[in-house]
């Protein structure tokens, strides 16, 4: 892409002049310097604020000032993202991730430094990012507020968290015989002390506060260390340790240990390798369908019940991968591996496969013990104690197998098995799915059939793709239905009425082709965007495909996230066709942010009308774009933010009704993350 030069930007910005981009032309031929920007600095033409502006408009990126960037406020997650060295190396800041686009925000001061972008959106595991631009000094003094840099002034005040959730190495970060590392519980206490013999650190490891006291007055030690978790616990020795050791820092480390002692998998690598393990279990599953569904629905379900109920990300490990490792006697992938005749799947021994393929590789996560513990609910064994992981497990499963995509209340799908479920556990599917159904029916309103929530048909038999296209489907809040010929995929067209159709061109029984006239040859299904795939290159499919009502048609490979943006906007556009809708919430279900979002991304119209009780306001959107909002007397972006953060009341949706004069000028992006970033610092003060 071609970029207008940066001295011309100058100009147009009136932060120079045409003689003064000339002079540092002039000195730029001397060969003292190769960059437009820094030469016209060193001559003192510009100041950093102009560069940036300048640098942030010939990138097409928005401009943050000096100002704004003060006032900034990162919550710790997102400080964990990327290695603290990096941020301070190259001037960036990550300020959020949005966790279903995997899109991240990033502050920096050099757009132009490619290689340090690449590998911040490698350490954060993000599909993109999303680059502001910002003044160098304002950047510098940003990253020196908020990133933890040892023994310094400002970090004596108040305990520090490191920001990189990374295993804990003795011979790196404890390397100094002036630290002290304080660890309550013995057993990882024995294993780190064995580890400091062989390493010969010098560390000096405790077990009680106390005696932290005692060492920092007979030694000159200038760092204690601890486990997050036990932050609560130190808090009210810190300022006597303080006393006795003037400038000492004091470190909260989210996780460290050898062996299986809280481990500190780095977070990318380890989200990277569960989501292989889910991609390569379904992929390699070509024949049994149902079993690639329930799994696939598990996993799903499971990451967003975990979040749910708060559990500690290990945890929530623990039980995804479980989840995906529980229907392995029902795949055909690893059939003949264990006996047939071992294998008894109504009598609780149905994880006696999955143990046998994971317990030789030692597991860092306690699988065995959670397997054993979903046996006994299985076979309605008493247990000595509860199970949470479990319990989880075992509701989800229940659910998956009997419930329908559109169903959201399980109790009512569970009917007279509930009493063995775990009332917390329900509650908490409870939400997951009405949330679910809420975002569909925004996605989907408007739509023929109203309906409960945006499912998907693929009749495809390439096993990789649709395995693809289930996980990111499923990852952009589509439920998917898979099918195998095209005589299926109108059976689940008629019975569903999905928002979408993909399928291959080339199906048995009935192609793509015969099932797109039958489908636009219907009333009640004349309105189904239908996206057809070819492997063929050739412009007579393609138009014979679009000729006959085809939304799109796309040729193999395909890339996921293009026909997901196009599946988006066929949806939209099948829902414009129709009459305006309204739809109903509480917030207590689906947050402003979430509905906005959705409603941003499925491009719709509409006017959002927000009721807490003490306080009504809108917001109005069109074409996905947030325009307007208004809370009682105030109105544009005092009011979209004070709105987002209402915690409690209704919500009314009226898909297609036009919103009044705009009054927000940001872009619905920029609006959304301020608001979450606000939300975070609310919540931290």
């Amino acid at each position: 892409m071609q970029r207008p030069p940066l001295g011309e930007l100058f100009v147009q910005l009136r932060l120079l002049t045409p003689d003064e981009v000339s002079a540092v032309l002039k000195r730029m031929q001397k060969g003292e310097t190769g960059r437009f920007g820094l030469t016209a600095l060193e001559l003192g033409l510009v100041d950093h604020e102009g560069l940036a502006k300048a640098l942030a408009h010939q990138f097409g990126l928005r401009f943050v000032t000096s100002e704004r960037i003060q006032r900034l406020s990162i919550a710790d997650e997102t400080m964990k993202l990327i290695p603290a060295s990096l941020m301070r190396d190259h001037l960036m800041v990550p300020t959020f991730m949005d966790p279903d686009s995997r899109v991240l925000s990033l502050l920096t001061s050099d757009p132009t430094d490619l290689p340090s972008l690449r590998a911040a959106q490698e350490h954060a595991s993000a599909q993109r990012l999303r680059l502001f631009v910002g003044p160098e000094p304002a950047v510098a003094d940003l990253i020196d507020r908020i990133v933890p840099k040892g023994n310094t002034p400002e970090s004596q005040d108040e305990t520090e968290v490191l920001s990189e959730p990374q295993t804990l190495s003795l011979s790196q970060d404890l390397a100094r015989p002036s630290a002290i590392v304080l660890e309550t519980d013995l057993e990882r206490l024995g294993a780190l002390r064995a580890l400091e013999e062989l390493e010969q650190t010098g560390v000096d490891f405790v077990h009680d506060p106390e005696q932290v006291s005692a060492l920092l007055s007979a030694k000159n030690i200038n760092r204690v260390l601890h486990r997050r978790e036990l932050t609560e616990m130190v808090e009210p020795y810190r300022p006597g340790w303080r006393r006795i050791s003037p400038g000492l820092n004091v470190a909260a480390i989210n996780g460290y240990g050898p062996g299986n002692h809280g481990m500190g998998i780095h977070a990318s690598g380890c989200t990277f390798l569960i989501g292989l393990l889910e991609f390569v279990i379904l992929a390699s599953e070509k024949k049994n369908m149902d079993a690639r569904a329930r799994v696939r629905r598990t996993v799903r379900l499971t990451k967003q019940v975990a979040a749910e109920l708060g559990l500690p990300q290990e945890l929530r490990d623990t039980i995804l991968v479980a989840g995906m490792l529980a229907e392995m006697d029902q795949l055909n992938l690893v059939s003949g591996i264990v006996a047939d005749d071992t294998l008894d799947n109504t009598q609780g021994t149905r994880f006696e496969l999955a143990r046998a393929l994971v317990n030789p590789l030692t597991p860092p996560y306690d699988l065995d013990g959670l397997f054993s513990a979903l046996e006994a609910k299985r076979a309605k064994r008493e247990t000595e104690k509860e199970h949470l992981p479990a319990d989880i497990l075992f509701s989800i499963q229940a659910i998956v197998e009997k419930a329908r995509p559109a169903e959201s209340d399980p109790l009512q799908i569970l009917g007279s098995e509930t009493e063995r479920h775990n009332p917390a556990v329900l509650a908490a599917v409870g939400q997951v799915l009405r949330r679910a159904v809420l975002r569909g029916r925004l996605v989907t309103a408007g739509s023929a059939g109203d309906l409960a929530t945006p499912t998907v048909v693929i009749a495809e038999r390439e096993a990789a793709l649709v395995t693809a296209l289930e996980v990111r489907l499923g990852q952009a809040g589509f439920e998917t239905v898979v099918v195998a010929d095209g005589e299926a995929a109108l059976r689940e067209a008629h019975a569903l009425i999905p928002a979408a159709v993909i399928a291959n061109m080339r199906l048995p029984v009935r192609d793509g082709l015969a099932l797109v006239m039958e489908l636009k040859n219907s009333t009640e299904t004349e309105h189904i965007p239908v996206l057809l795939l070819t492997n063929r290159t050739s412009a007579i499919d393609v138009n014979r495909g679009l000729e006959i009502g085809a939304e799109e048609v796309m040729e193999k490979p395909i890339n996921v996230q293009v026909l997901i943006t196009r599946l988006r906007k066929s949806i939209a556009r099948s829902g414009k066709k129709l009459k305006a809708a309204s739809l109903t919430g509480r917030l207590a279900e689906l947050s402003i942010a979430e509905l906005l979002q959705t409603l941003h991304l499925s491009g719709k119209t509409a006017m959002v009308n927000i009721d807490a009780g003490v306080a009504k306001g809108c917001v109005g959107l069109v074409n996905g774009n947030v325009l307007t909002a208004s809370l009682e007397e105030k109105v544009g972006e005092e009011a979209f933010y004070e709105l987002l953060a209402l915690p409690q009341g209704s919500f009314e949706v009226r898909i297609g009704e036009q919103p009044g004069e705009p009054n927000l000028s940001e872009s619905t992006e920029f609006l959304l993350l301020e608001a979450l970033r606000r939300l975070d610092e609310r919540r931290r003060v």
